[in-house]
């Protein structure tokens, strides 16, 4: 599965929204409040096996379905380079 639609199945476990498409806003549109962005952000790490740092985990900065696609993508792909 990839992170979009990994995203969009997380986030349908959070509201009652029959579609998500990545434009959507996740107050206005998708009706998550301040308590749902802390359990998507929880979500999120335990789905994908990673870890938010510090600066990421302001949910403020998270307007929509877009923007948690690409926190998420930009944590997997990092996690999936090799070390040298």
């Amino acid at each position: 599965m990839n992170t979009t639609n990994k995203v969009k199945k997380i986030l349908k476990s959070l509201c009652t929204a029959p579609k998500i498409s990545v434009k959507d806003s996740l107050s206005e549109d998708l009706g998550i409040d301040s308590l749902g962005m802390v359990t998507l952000i929880l979500e999120l790490e335990e789905g994908f096996g990673i870890t938010f740092g510090e600066s990421d985990m302001n949910p403020f900065d998270l307007k929509t379905v877009g923007d948690v696609v690409a926190l998420a993508k930009r944590y997997t792909e990092a996690k999936d380079e090799p070390r040298s």
